[in-house]
Parts: C-alpha cells; structure tokens; sequence
C-alpha cells in the first residue's frame, strides 16, 4: 500500500491520531487511541502499547479496548502485565480480559507460552485466560500447570480446566 493511501484511512491522518496520543490532552489522547483502534492500524501497535502507562486511567481503558479492536499478538504480555501492575483493579483486567476474548483463538499460543515458560507472576493470568477462552488446545498445558509448584498457578489451572469442563 502506498505511504499516502496507508497514513489516510477512511478521511482520517493516521499520523495525526498516533500525534494525538502522544501530545494530546486526556481527552484528545483516549479518542486517537479509540481511533487507531477502530482503523485496526498495525503500525501504531507498539505506541498503544507504551501508553498501557499513560497517566490517564480513563486513556488506559481506551488504549485496552484499541488494542484488543487491533488484535496484535504482541499486545498481549502487555496487556496482561498492566494486570498485575495497575492500580486500577479489576476494571482493567475486565477491559483486557475483554481485549483478550476479540483478539480470540490467536491469544491461545502466546497464553500457552506465557503459561509455560513466562513470568512467573503473569502464569496464574495467563492460566485464567485460557480457562475463560475455552479453547481445548490448552488443555494438556493447563494439566501440567495444575501441578506447578506455586500455589496461585496451580489454583489458577484448576480453576480454568474446570470451566472448560462446563463449558
């Protein structure tokens, strides 16, 4: 695609969106973040990601839902780092949980790894994750996990193998 069809997409400056998010005032940065998102713009994944730290709990929240809107992989330890970081509880991990469940089957290899061999502090996130999105692929994984020496990995295996169990 050329660089000036690319940067316009349906009337819209990208570069003056992914601009937005980074000067912009809360207001200006959270409606280019929901922009990019809508626009599905690959390359504004990695800026999207940095602001997972804007000051801006409500920019966050739209940051989240963009990036879930995009469905990038490399979103997704991000994404699920903001859990365990954020001061804004479960508000968060709803909207990433959120995130996680459109960018769909395509999270299911980057939780697995993540379950696997990950931050050990990301694995019982990564294990609920996978519970909630039910793919049965995970299965064996989320069995080897019910055994792991942490306490919160284990339960977090569990738990997710009995919900694809219901489901």
């Amino acid at each position: 695609m050329q660089q000036g069809v690319r940067s316009r997409m349906n009337g819209v400056d990208v570069r003056e969106l992914i601009d937005a998010l980074r000067r912009g005032d809360d207001n200006v940065r959270l409606h280019a973040a929901a922009a990019l998102g809508q626009h599905r713009d690959q390359e504004s994944v990695e800026l999207l990601i940095k602001a997972l730290s804007d000051e801006s709990s409500d920019v966050r929240c739209y940051v989240i839902d963009a990036l879930g809107e995009i469905g990038d992989l490399r979103a997704i330890e991000p994404l699920l780092r903001v859990i365990t970081t954020s001061g804004d509880g479960s508000f968060a991990a709803e909207a990433i949980i959120d995130a996680l469940l459109r960018i769909g089957e395509p999270a299911v290899g980057p939780l697995i790894s993540i379950l696997e061999s990950g931050p050990s502090d990301l694995q019982p996130y990564a294990a609920d994750l996978l519970g909630i999105l039910g793919y049965k692929r995970a299965g064996a994984t989320l069995t080897t996990a019910a055994k792991n020496g942490d306490p919160a990995v284990r339960k977090a295996a569990v738990y997710a193998l009995s919900r694809m169990s219901t489901s």
